[in-house]
């Protein structure tokens, strides 16, 4: 009965959450990159063996709850989980492309490329910490340039009843260029295990890039792959993690 109860608590934060989301697009909003936009991921781990596996990482991200397409990202690369330790770190290119608020007809996009080095620290089953270097080489509409940058993000995730959990993540980008945070993601919500390597998310983000402020409503499928049995039974056991952009 109480674990009955604890499912059904569970189905009723994430409708009030999806009702809170929704409502905050629904606003009057002067610009549409003032309005409430989607954040959609793809994500999925892919074991090639019992420590070595393959991210791929899918972002769709809309402003005005999808009315115009803000940016699409893709990410991959290779991972290692060091033997006896709760660690693991990776290497792996990412390209984005990205459509300004404000784009003219004819206009050209921006294009990225990204190499990047990554290490994640699993303190415990609930909480880990990742560190990512990036390599960034961009092609603007009127000129090209490179940049660097560090990220860092603590993460928490725990489960309310059977098969649902609670995320909760920070993550500041600090820029060596101009030797400040100059964006900050914050993501809370909730998601749902609906086979073993299978799970869905929903939930909040607010993006802080310079001195401009965006919401985000968050929705992700993660899905997990394996050439052999024992290489997915590590990735269950010691990743509990969301892999993100």
């Amino acid at each position: 009965m109480k674990q009955h109860q604890k499912r059904w608590a569970a189905h009723r934060i994430i409708v009030l959450l999806a009702m809170f989301v929704l409502y905050s697009g629904t606003r009057s909003q002067q610009l549409p990159s003032d309005a409430t936009g989607t954040w959609l991921e793809l994500v999925s781990d892919n074991a090639l063996s019992k420590r070595w596996s393959i991210p791929v990482v899918g972002v769709l991200r809309q402003y005005d709850l999808g009315h115009e397409t803000e940016f699409a990202f893709l990410r991959t690369g290779a991972t290692y989980a060091f033997p006896n330790t709760h660690l693991k770190a990776a290497l792996g290119l990412a390209y984005l492309d990205n459509l300004p608020f404000e784009q003219e007809l004819f206009r050209p996009e921006e294009y990225q490329f990204w190499l990047y080095e990554e290490l994640t620290i699993i303190n415990s089953p609930k909480l880990s910490q990742r560190f990512r270097l990036e390599h960034r080489w961009i092609q603007g509409a009127e000129e090209n340039h490179t940049d660097h940058r560090l990220r860092y993000r603590l993460h928490f995730q725990s489960t309310l009843a059977q098969n649902f959990y609670f995320k909760c993540s920070d993550e500041p980008f600090f820029s060596f260029k101009e030797a400040n945070i100059d964006q900050n993601r914050f993501f809370i919500g909730f998601g749902k295990k609906l086979a073993t390597n299978i799970s869905v998310e929903i939930g909040y983000m607010k993006n802080h890039i310079g001195k401009n402020s965006y919401d985000r409503v968050r929705m992700a499928l993660f899905f997990k792959t394996s050439l052999c049995r024992e290489s997915l039974d590590l990735i269950n056991k010691n990743d509990k993690l969301s892999i993100s952009q």
